[in-house]
């Protein structure tokens, strides 16, 4: 989210994030930025302002989604269920001119709906001095906003002043191939390791865009294969999955494992899960399953942003993340209302 703001010209002042190694890729990408690493749970008023003495325009985040995702537990009692309100005690607390929520499409049948509906009235109720928020929500999809990727996520946006609107989509589409083609073969031998940023062409133009300013290809890890895989990938044409194999090749899990992705089509979402498992993410042409950097451009992350800690840790926090387009998409009709809202105030000013 901080990466796509940033792009649109935000300034990225403070954060808070309880993961040691995403709170050190955010440190590393945002240096300029204070960088809390610590559980919101237990910060007061005091210790929050320090990510951003100053004060700041606009709060963001994902709140951990876990207990709403159709492909999690759903459970109300996990932990992440009671993060949706600490976000709503950080904008009591911090007072932003405005907000953005990112989170699963769960949560909009999380419990009949009544966790949504309960959420926007308890975002409607916060009062920053006598005025209120104006609060709105929409069910966007990624691969409408340049990001080569199908993943529909809720945001939630809310400002004091102005009124706001969601970005409109683009009828573009940017396809697997045209996102990683460019990318090499052969992969990093560690997590840690920087590569050649091997010379391409000819590049597509969503390819230049992510390799812009980058001299080094850095996270091309990707997940080693015992033999008995790599024998299953042979037989693996573009869209085939584990239905496709023989009967000697046949592997346990659900249907989509072992899936060869498209290189004409979008990608489907990027997932935490790709740090325990890849086997649904497997390149179009080579022999192996997506690397990390492979997964970062299909969120749409610049060839600059890198990501530490290690290869697990990597694959989750990329599967975890906003993919910045699309968060760009959406900091940008909020520049567009900040800069509404200065303009109709100076015409009144003007006025009287």
């Amino acid at each position: 989210m901080s990466a796509g703001f940033s792009a649109v010209g935000f300034d990225i002042v403070g954060a808070v994030e309880v993961d040691a190694d995403a709170a050190a890729t955010f440190q590393a990408n945002h240096p300029g930025a204070n960088v809390l690493q610590a559980d919101i749970r237990s910060m007061g008023r005091k210790r929050l302002a320090q990510a951003a003495p100053d004060g700041i325009d606009v709060l963001v985040g994902g709140p951990p989604c876990q207990g709403f995702s159709l492909n999690g537990p759903r459970d109300p009692k996990h932990p992440s269920s009671e993060l949706l309100v600490e976000f709503a005690r950080a904008i009591e607390l911090l007072k932003p001119a405005a907000f953005v929520i990112e989170n699963v499409p769960g949560l909009l049948t999380y419990g009949g709906g009544y966790v949504i509906d309960s959420f926007m009235r308890r975002l409607h109720r916060i009062t920053i001095g006598r005025r209120r928020y104006n609060v709105l929500f929409e069910l966007l999809d990624a691969v409408d906003y340049g990001v080569p990727q199908r993943r529909q996520r809720i945001f939630i946006c809310g400002v004091l002043d102005g009124t706001f609107t969601f970005p409109s989509p683009s009828p573009e589409r940017i396809t697997l191939i045209e996102a990683i083609g460019d990318l090499p073969e052969w992969t990093a031998k560690s997590a840690a390791e920087a590569l050649r940023l091997p010379v391409s062409f000819p590049l597509t133009r969503y390819q230049r865009a992510r390799r812009r300013g980058a001299t080094k290809l850095y996270n091309h890890s990707a997940k080693r294969l015992q033999e008995l895989r790599l024998a299953r990938l042979e037989r693996l044409d573009e869209g085939d999955d584990k239905r496709a194999l023989p009967t000697e090749l046949q592997a346990g899990g659900r249907n989509g494992k072992y899936r060869r992705l498209r290189s004409s089509a979008p990608a489907p979402t990027i997932v935490a899960h790709m740090a325990h498992d890849t086997a649904a993410f497997i390149h179009p042409r080579y022999g192996r399953m997506l690397t990390v950097r492979e997964a970062a451009r299909l969120q749409s992350f610049d060839d600059t942003y890198r990501f530490t800690g290690s290869q697990f840790s990597q694959f989750r926090q990329v599967g975890n993340s906003v993919p910045p387009l699309m968060a760009a998409a959406v900091a940008r009709e909020l520049l567009n209302t900040f800069q509404a809202g200065r303009a109709a105030a100076a015409a009144e000013r003007g006025v009287a």
